[in-house]
C-alpha cells in the first residue's frame, strides 16, 4: 500500500513539474512591404516594385488569422 501511495505521489509530482515547465508559445511578425526603391541607390536601372503594399497586407491578415500578435508597416 505504500509503495502504490508512493508511486501516485511521484507521477503527481512529475506531471505537476511538467505542467509548470510548459511554456505559453507566442508568434510575433513585423510585416513590412515597400514599393519604393532604396533611398540610398544611385542605380537607375532599379525599378520600383508594384506589389509590395498588397503581398504584405496579405501576409498579415494570414498572421493575425494564425493567432500572431503582428504590425503592418505600409502605404497603400
Amino acid at each position: 500500500m505504500k509503495r502504490a501511495v508512493l508511486a501516485l505521489l511521484l507521477l503527481a509530482s512529475a506531471e505537476a513539474r511538467a505542467s509548470a515547465a510548459e511554456v505559453e508559445q507566442r508568434t510575433f511578425a513585423l510585416v513590412i512591404g515597400y514599393n519604393g526603391r532604396p533611398p540610398s541607390s544611385t542605380d537607375e536601372s532599379i525599378q520600383p516594385l508594384r506589389y509590395a503594399d498588397d503581398d504584405a497586407l496579405a501576409f498579415f491578415q494570414l498572421q493575425k488569422e494564425l493567432g500572431a500578435d503582428a504590425v503592418l508597416l505600409t502605404i497603400p
